[in-house]
């Protein structure tokens, strides 16, 4: 009994995170019809294609992440703040680049009949970069003991996010769900965040400003590639973009050489 009062708050997140990660599309079809919702499946299967890299990461640190909790928080909030970290490294170029190239990539790979994707697939896009960070701190949360607090947020974000959903999909469509998909992951990261504060404190981390730097590096390599795919080629964006984030990396120290040992 007391395995399944401990399991109970871990099943109710996980099937609260299940409703709000799917209900989009079954809202846009319901509300708009099989047409926005082939829309909108291609850039949701392109966003979920790479949430193995949080899974995974969150998955390897969470053994530690319990062990400190209970020896060293200051450990635990570096292990934590280094999967933000990672998470960002690899997951802001895809954002950057896919997103400059929403407009060529959508209708050269599934066809010009979904060139209605491009814009769903933009908003996506900046949703990933939020939502991906919600997995290290829901792990966090769980490890910190702090279970129950969490299914409460989870709870309540599924709540904000079929409002949302409800709110815009008649009037904006695939675009809609997308937008709704952003300000619901903000909402669940902001009040992850106030959550996390009841296990260590988020001063002087410098996660914010390492944050802020990877950010910067993939606006300026998404920017360049953008311009480079309107005067020259896609794949001279491509290679150029692989090539100038990580130097950007390194220029604004957002990557650093103990960064590098540490992987």
């Amino acid at each position: 009994r007391r395995f399944v009062v401990m399991a109970f708050p871990f099943a109710l997140a996980a099937l609260f995170f299940r409703v709000y990660s799917y209900i989009d599309t079954i809202l846009i079809l319901k509300l708009t019809g099989e047409a926005a919702a082939g829309w909108y499946s291609i850039p949701n299967k392109i966003v979920n294609a790479f949430v193995f890299i949080p899974l995974a990461l969150s998955a390897a640190t969470y053994p530690r992440l319990s062990e400190y909790f209970a020896h060293n928080r200051a450990e635990m909030q570096r292990i934590w703040g280094g999967s933000i970290i990672y998470i960002l490294f690899l997951v802001t170029p895809i954002v950057a680049g896919g997103f400059a190239l929403a407009d060529i990539l959508i209708p050269t790979v599934f066809g010009p009949e979904y060139i209605h994707s491009v814009t769903p697939l933009r908003w996506l896009l900046i949703s990933m970069l939020v939502s991906y960070t919600t997995y290290p701190i829901g792990s966090c949360l769980n490890a910190g003991n702090e279970q129950t607090r969490h299914t409460k947020i989870v709870g309540l974000v599924m709540v904000i996010d079929l409002l949302i959903n409800f709110f815009l999909i008649p009037r904006f469509g695939a675009t809609g769900a997308a937008i709704a998909a952003l300000i619901s992951n903000t909402v669940y990261v902001t009040l992850g965040l106030f959550a996390l504060r009841r296990i260590f404190s988020l001063r002087g981390t410098h996660v914010v400003s390492r944050v802020l730097r990877i950010l910067i590096s993939g606006l300026c390599m998404g920017t360049v590639v953008y311009f480079l795919h309107l005067h020259a080629s896609l794949i001279v964006g491509l290679l150029v973009g692989a090539l100038l984030y990580p130097l950007l990396l390194f220029i604004s120290r957002a990557c650093t050489k103990e960064d590098i040992r540490d992987v």
